[in-house]
């Protein structure tokens, strides 16, 4: 448990992963008691690669969802140009004689 003489709340602790690397481990209790801190303090990292990267992860979405929107209508326009080769060629239809 750490105990912060400036701040109010005596209940900050950094969990960190069972490893059986030391200095690894300490980095990772290290990096989440600075998440912690900052946290209870209303700040953040700035983190300039994701900030760098955000313009382009929202461009990829957007044409994710217009590549969605042109595979449905792609799939449509087929049904509708099977159902067209259809009416103009009945023996293209199959019939269930079968049953």
């Amino acid at each position: 448990m750490l105990r912060l003489p400036f701040h109010g709340d005596p209940r900050i602790c950094a969990v960190g992963k069972y490893s059986t690397d030391e200095h690894l481990d300490r980095e990772d209790a290290a990096a989440s008691m600075i998440t912690t801190l900052l946290a209870k303090n209303g700040q953040h990292v700035d983190d300039y690669n994701y900030d760098q990267i955000e313009p382009t992860l929202v461009e990829n979405a957007d044409l994710r969802w217009e590549l969605g929107d042109v595979k449905s209508h792609y799939h449509r326009l087929h049904n509708d140009f099977i159902d067209f080769k259809r009416a103009v060629n009945p023996d293209l239809v199959q019939t269930s004689d079968n049953d």
